[in-house]
C-alpha cells in the first residue's frame, strides 16, 4: 500500500474516532438548566421575595445589579448560533458569586450545573 493511501486511511480513522467520542449534543444535566438552574430558579425568586436575601447572596441590592448589568451587559452578550448561550445577567451573576464566595471552579460547576469550560468562559469575558 502506498504511503499516501496509508496516510488518508489514518486520517479518516482518526476523524471517525473523534466524531464518535461525543455522546450528546447537550448533556442531559444541562438540558433543564433554564428550568432548574440556580439563576433561573433561585436568583429570580430572590428578586421577587425581597432585598434582604438578595443582599446576602450578591452583597448588593437588585437596583445596583440592574445598573451594573446595563453597563456591562452588552460586553457579556454572546451571539446566539444554533444553541442558546449563557445570558448576560446569568454571566454577571456567576462572576459576582464567584468573586463573593472565592470558590473554586469545580464547586461553581456543581452549584450551577454548567460545564467547566462554560463556567470558565463566562468568568473570562
Amino acid at each position: 500500500m502506498p504511503l499516501d493511501e496509508e496516510f488518508v486511511l489514518l486520517v479518516l480513522r482518526r476523524r471517525k474516532r473523534q466524531h464518535l467520542s461525543r455522546r450528546w449534543y447537550v448533556h442531559p444535566v444541562n438540558q433543564n438548566r433554564y428550568f432548574t438552574g440556580q439563576y433561573h430558579s433561585l436568583i429570580l425568586e430572590l428578586e421577587k421575595k425581597g432585598v434582604d436575601l438578595y443582599m446576602k447572596y450578591f452583597r448588593m441590592p437588585p437596583a445596583i445589579f440592574a445598573a451594573l448589568l446595563s453597563r456591562v451587559g452588552p460586553e457579556l452578550q454572546k451571539k446566539s448560533t444554533h444553541k442558546m448561550p449563557i445570558g448576560p445577567a446569568e454571566r454577571l451573576a456567576l462572576t459576582l458569586q464567584y468573586f463573593n464566595k472565592a470558590s473554586s471552579t469545580m464547586s461553581g460547576w456543581y452549584e450551577r450545573f454548567l460545564r467547566l469550560n462554560s463556567l470558565g468562559s463566562a468568568l473570562r469575558c
